[in-house]
């Protein structure tokens, strides 16, 4: 017997996810791509968004600690790792593996 390739995953779910400080940085950073890619699959920021997502808050002032690009950088690559992004992501263009998707907006 084989899987059905088909399904359907809401973006809205998967966008909420990415703000859910309970999971790891390269799942967050994974399901903001997934919640918010176009059909072909790439999910386009503006410079400094994507650092939000993998940012933290000191529980003492209650500042948001952005990551280093280097650290945003280390976080793609272990989604990369990971198979929930794929090559050529960076932190301006974040893009789901073909794979993984089919269709999206626009």
């Amino acid at each position: 017997m084989s899987a059905t390739p088909l399904g359907r995953r809401y973006q809205n779910v998967q966008e909420q996810k990415a703000g859910d400080p309970r999971l790891p940085r390269w799942l967050r950073l994974a399901s903001l791509t997934h919640g918010k890619h176009r059909a072909n699959g790439h999910a386009s920021f503006k410079i400094g968004d994507v650092a939000l997502v993998p940012s933290t808050i000191d529980d003492r002032t209650g500042e948001i600690c952005t990551r280093s690009r280097q650290r945003v950088f280390e976080t793609i690559q272990s989604a990369i790792e990971y198979s929930l992004l794929a090559k050529g992501s960076t932190s301006r263009y974040l893009i789901v593996p073909p794979h993984a998707i089919e269709g999206g907006l626009g």
